[in-house]
């Protein structure tokens, strides 16, 4: 049995994908500072928190609940994006 995420992610195109990370790891290795893991890393969580706030309208214990992490770690990743 899948779960909703698995479903979500079936809909994406591999291909698809496979570019935009192909993409962000070029400019991310062109980048010049950090390295590309800790570069992709907020590249990604930055966005997946801007998409959640915007899906579920701000509320960060719903949003917690979604992510599997308590909601002061939640406002941790949040402060850490400028996103509160």
């Amino acid at each position: 049995m899948s779960t909703p995420l698995q479903h979500d992610f079936a809909k994406i195109e591999l291909s698809d994908a496979a570019k935009s990370f192909t993409s962000l790891l070029v400019r991310a290795s062109e980048t010049p500072g950090d390295d590309i893991y800790e570069q992709v890393i907020r590249v990604v969580e930055a966005g997946m928190l801007r998409q959640l706030r915007k899906e579920y309208s701000g509320n960060q214990s719903a949003i917690a609940r979604k992510l599997g992490i308590n909601r002061a770690t939640l406002r941790s990743k949040l402060k850490k994006y400028n996103l509160i």
